[in-house]
């Protein structure tokens, strides 16, 4: 083989990169499969396949950080906008609540049924703070990830 690859020995390296039969590469490039098989042997061709091998993980890793980066970010738009509005919820509650208690008649409320009005404020409040805690395992989450994709980026460059 020579120095240099022509453009159909190019079209085949990238073909057999993306994971493409040896018969799917010969048809596509208008060649037989022995040829493919031929080409295979040679060392550029098998660097050349390994160079678009880490060209195509490294186009897979990066968009799959930024994919991970725009759900993450809208996960925690979304829950810190849902505890937000569960918190301001829960004190207007209880603010009525309290309001209610102050100004209370017999005829009103049942006091039996304040410990549960209670309660629910409670379980509001527990709730937003349970999303708080849920975002900070997806920030948590979010590293493990990067050091994961820091150390695959490593290992593909010793490849």
């Amino acid at each position: 083989m020579s120095e240099n690859l022509n453009e159909i020995q190019l079209k085949a390296a990238d073909l057999i990169a993306r994971g493409f039969t040896e018969m799917d590469v010969a048809d596509m490039c208008g060649k037989s499969r022995a040829w493919i098989q031929k080409l295979k042997k040679d060392e550029i061709f098998q660097t050349t396949v390994a160079m678009f091998k880490k060209q195509i993980a490294e186009s897979i890793r990066k968009a799959s950080e930024e994919s991970i980066d725009n759900l993450v970010t809208e996960f925690r738009g979304n829950s810190l906008e849902t505890s937000r509005k569960l918190t301001s919820l829960g004190r207007k509650y209880l603010a009525l609540l309290s309001d209610k208690v102050e100004t209370m008649t017999p005829d009103d409320i049942p006091s039996k049924l304040v410990p549960n009005h209670l309660k629910i404020v409670a379980e509001v409040l527990k709730i937003s703070q349970e999303i708080h805690k849920e975002i900070l395992g997806i920030d948590q989450l979010v590293e493990e990830l990067s050091d994961i994709h820091k150390m695959s980026a490593i290992k593909l460059n010793q490849d």
